[in-house]
């Protein structure tokens, strides 16, 4: 959930944000609301958030003066939505040099709004990404002490791949995965495929249909007792899986 403060001078409106529009289900959570800049500059400098929806012609600090003091603070990463009833292209031309991503124009509605927060969203979570994709680089070469970038990925897909013919049985996920290496799921799955042109769970899959295979020779087993016995708990997709790697229709 990201973290969103608001700020208008017109009371109604800004009731109207807080209330009317469904703020959770679009990912952020309202952190904080003001009626005008300075108290939102006072309690932003401490408290800095994802995103400031903001009136832009405010008395005593207007939502231009509020955004570029939080930049000269260091906030730059903050996303900014301005909002206003004042069409004019001066405004609109000072809130893009204040990088602010969009400007939405009094009356307005739920729906527009959100719209608006979706393609926010969108650049939060690509940025999240990037950011733990980053951190987890750093983490795991740190970990392993090595500088040779290529070296220690193709340690960690070794392991990785240990690990899934270990455990394949359990009720593994790409996510489970990636914790068991202390990684974000994006960053492990980029890198092995990046290494060995497969995604995580395809070589799970892979390595499941593979002892499924051999279960079924021995003949001492029910097709639903191998499902069960390495790894699915969904009959009919581990019929379907098998077709699609034997080319083989088993069961009923």
């Amino acid at each position: 959930m990201y973290k969103l403060a608001i700020v208008d001078d017109e009371s109604w409106i800004l009731a109207g944000l807080k209330t009317v529009v469904d703020w959770n289900s679009a990912g952020f959570e309202v952190v904080a609301s003001f009626s005008n800049g300075m108290a939102a500059e006072a309690w932003l400098k401490d408290h800095p958030v994802d995103v400031l929806l903001s009136d832009i012609r405010m008395p005593r600090k207007n939502g231009l003066e509020l955004v570029e003091a939080l930049r000269n603070m260091g906030q730059t990463e903050m996303e900014v939505v301005y909002l206003s009833g004042y069409e004019d292209f001066h405004y609109a031309k000072k809130a893009l040099q204040l990088m602010a991503c969009d400007y939405l124009l009094k009356p307005t509605d739920p729906e527009t709004i959100l719209g608006v927060f979706a393609r926010v969203k969108a650049r939060l979570d690509q940025k999240k990404e990037s950011e733990e994709m980053e951190v987890d680089s750093v983490r795991y070469h740190a970990l392993l002490n090595q500088d040779a970038g290529p070296d220690a990925h193709r340690h960690l897909c070794r392991n990785v791949m240990d690990f899934i013919c270990q455990n394949y049985a359990s009720p593994l996920t790409v996510q489970h995965i990636a914790e068991e290496f202390s990684l974000s799921a994006n960053y492990l799955g980029t890198v092995f495929r990046n290494l060995t042109r497969m995604g995580l769970k395809d070589f799970l899959n892979m390595v499941r249909i593979e002892e499924a295979q051999r279960l079924m020779q021995s003949g001492r087993y029910r097709l639903y007792e191998v499902a069960r016995m390495v790894g699915f708990n969904n009959y009919d997709y581990f019929r379907k899986l098998y077709k699609k790697h034997k080319e083989e229709v088993i069961g009923s």
